[in-house]
């Protein structure tokens, strides 16, 4: 609250110099910066907010954490209105966590005036191998796919992998546009490969039509459903909480920070990562909240090489002192 009086407090008299005509570059100065800050919290208060932050940090999501919700809703449901509804949830948070965009570009809209970013079924395009015509195949997400899986010739392994086309979670003049780059989701691992099977299971048996959102379900009586992001929310806290951890500390941007720290931890490239995550290149948004540091080695273990040579000794000391220094020594 002090901060907030304190910033309209110096607003008031900046506007009432620059209303007489007097300069106000003064307030722009260090010194009146320093001031402010000192006079907002204590250090007593400090601690206490930092705390407070600690104790309010959303942690990331890890892969083990994000398999662990394909056994309950997906694994053990059946294709009834109630399993399509766990399945869709653990579609959302697996390619929540493959994509690191905002759950808003998966997941339905919770408010009647939110943004709508979802992504539709249309915005699928599946590479397949068709055994009729022996030769690859594009085609879109909905009825047209949904009826190439049901054939007796084709089998799951024919599905070769998918682009998805995200719209932007920000808009420019109330107008979605798309990103530059589809995510694609292949067949490079064994996890990436499970996705792209339960994706193309969820297009085969949930009824969802190429205007609808992807993740939205027909039941047997014709009711429809979408995942939003509270089931996402759920899922997550539960879990976490279910192996020990804080559900407190974890939500659905624990997908978004789960993407950034799993990604550069295996050695994608930041900049790269930005990109795929739909952050700007010189964003510092992901370092301050999202991308944790897994490297939990000390000084000691980083000490020497695999080839036992010590990387940091006396000698390149010695280098980094002056000329003369080295020299008469």
């Amino acid at each position: 609250m002090r901060d907030e009086q304190i910033r309209k407090a110096v607003s008031s008299v900046v506007f009432m110099f620059e209303s007489a005509g007097m300069e106000s570059e003064f307030f722009n100065l260090a010194i009146v910066s320093r001031g402010r800050k000192a006079s907002t919290r204590s250090n007593a208060e400090c601690v206490e907010q930092e705390a407070a932050r600690a104790d309010k940090m959303i942690l990331p999501v890890c892969l083990d954490i994000v398999l662990g919700v394909r056994q309950k809703y997906w694994v053990e449901q059946t294709w009834t209105a109630k399993g399509m509804d766990k399945k869709g949830i653990w579609l959302a948070i697996s390619l929540g966590f493959d994509s690191g965009l905002r759950i808003g570009n998966l997941t339905k809209r919770d408010g009647p005036n939110g943004a709508d970013h979802c992504i539709r079924a249309s915005n699928l395009i599946f590479l397949v191998m068709d055994p009729k015509e022996n030769m690859e195949r594009r085609i879109k997400g909905g009825p047209n796919m949904s009826s190439f899986l049901a054939r007796q010739d084709v089998s799951l392994d024919m599905v070769l992998s998918v682009d998805m086309i995200y719209v932007t979670s920000k808009t420019s003049g109330k107008v979605k546009l798309l990103v530059d780059n589809p995510k694609t989701l292949g067949r490079n691992s064994e996890v990436e490969s499970i996705v792209l099977e339960d994706l193309s299971l969820w297009i085969q048996h949930s009824g969802v039509q190429e205007s609808d959102e992807l993740l939205t379900r027909y039941s047997a009586t014709g009711s429809r459903k979408v995942v939003i992001r509270k089931d996402v929310r759920v899922a997550i806290k539960e879990a976490v909480s279910s192996i020990g951890l804080p559900a407190k500390n974890f939500s659905t941007k624990s997908l978004r920070s789960g993407f950034g720290t799993h990604a550069v931890a295996n050695g994608m490239d930041m900049n790269e990562m930005k990109v795929r995550g739909g952050w700007v290149k010189d964003s510092d948004v992901p370092n301050k909240y999202y991308v944790r540091n897994m490297n939990s080695k000390g000084a000691l273990a980083l000490s020497t090489s695999s080839s036992g040579v010590q990387k940091h000794g006396v000698s390149e000391i010695k280098r980094m002192l002056p000329e003369e220094s080295t020299s008469s020594k």
